[in-house]
C-alpha cells in the first residue's frame, strides 16, 4: 500500500492511516447507491443516509474487503503493464474479475481527468 512506503509515511496522519482525521480528507461516491436509478431510494440510502457521497477520514483501505484490496492491487499492476497472473491468459480471466479490474481502471482515468480539469479551471482564473 502506498501509505506504508518509506516516502509516503509522513501522508498517514493526513489520510487517517493510524485514526480518523479531525475534517474529511475527500470523499467517494456512495458504493451503496451510486448506480440505483431510482431516486427515493437513493434519499433513503443507509449507508450516505441520503448524501450520494462518503466523506472519508481514515484510510479507504478500512472501508473494503480482501477481495477489494487484491481487485485494486491488480489493477495497479495490469495500469503498469504486468499481467499478475503468469499461468492465466487474459481470456482465461473470470469474467466479474476482469469487470472489477476494468471498473477500477476506468475510475481512475475519470478521477484522473477530473485533477486535470481542475488545475486548469485554476489557472484560467
Amino acid at each position: 500500500m502506498v501509505c506504508r512506503h518509506p516516502d509516503f509515511l509522513h501522508e498517514r496522519a493526513g489520510w487517517g492511516c493510524d485514526g480518523p482525521t479531525e475534517e474529511a480528507w475527500g470523499s467517494i461516491e456512495c458504493h451503496g447507491c451510486a448506480d440505483e436509478p431510482r431516486t427515493l431510494y437513493r434519499q433513503y440510502c443507509k449507508t450516505c443516509d441520503g448524501e450520494q457521497v462518503l466523506e472519508l477520514y481514515e484510510c479507504p483501505n478500512k472501508m473494503v474487503g480482501a477481495y477489494e484490496q487484491a481487485v485494486l492491487r491488480w489493477a495497479t499492476l495490469i495500469d503498469k503493464g504486468i499481467w499478475p497472473w503468469p499461468d492465466l491468459e487474459p481470456g482465461d480471466c473470470p469474467a466479474s474479475l476482469f469487470d472489477a479490474i476494468v471498473h477500477v481502471l476506468a475510475a481512475k482515468v475519470r478521477i484522473e481527468a477530473e485533477a486535470i480539469e481542475k488545475a486548469r479551471s485554476r489557472g484560467k482564473s
